[in-house]
């Protein structure tokens, strides 16, 4: 399969739009039945990995979401000689969240798979941040919390188990 194909609502609103090229699927595109996007997904394969761009959106055309994952394969030895292939959706990078009516709502970071720095979560309206989560290796190791004025609440440090290991501000 080469090239576009669509798909419609018994209405007759195009509901999916996606990019074949030799056989495999490049670019999709999903549409809420009001026209407006739904969501956007772009693949590229490099070096055996598939890279994955994906975007959605809520209803009203506002984004929710825009992040990055990779894809690979993987085999895996399950004894007795026999090896098992699977693929892993990985988020990579930068990923952002937004509220329906616009504002970014959190970042997140992530490194194969994992989160990885300091993810960030805003209070309604995205101006004010509420929290920021410090992960190592997809484990949580410090949280700071904010007031609504902006003044930090609450700090603490956690063991890699999850525990608190110890409060350090207010």
């Amino acid at each position: 399969m080469h090239g576009l194909q669509r798909e419609y609502h018994e209405s007759g609103t195009l509901t999916r739009e996606s990019r074949f090229e030799h056989g495999y699927m490049v670019a999709e595109k999903l549409y809420f039945l009001n026209g407006k996007t739904k969501s956007e997904l772009v693949q590229t394969k490099k070096g055996g990995v598939l890279h994955i761009v994906a975007k959605s959106f809520h209803d009203n055309g506002n984004k929710e979401f825009s992040g990055r994952f990779i894809e690979r394969e993987q085999w895996s030895h399950f004894g007795f000689g026999s090896y098992w292939n699977y693929r892993s959706n990985l988020p990579i990078g930068v990923h952002r969240y937004y509220e329906k009516k616009g504002p970014l709502s959190a970042i997140e970071r992530y490194k194969d798979g994992k989160r990885e720095g300091v993810s960030t979560y805003y209070r309604e309206g995205g101006k004010m941040i509420e929290r920021e989560d410090t992960y190592e290796d997809d484990h949580l190791v410090r949280r700071k919390e904010y007031d609504p004025s902006g003044k930090l609440s609450s700090d603490e440090e956690y063991f890699e188990d999850g525990s608190l290991k110890r409060r350090l501000g207010p």
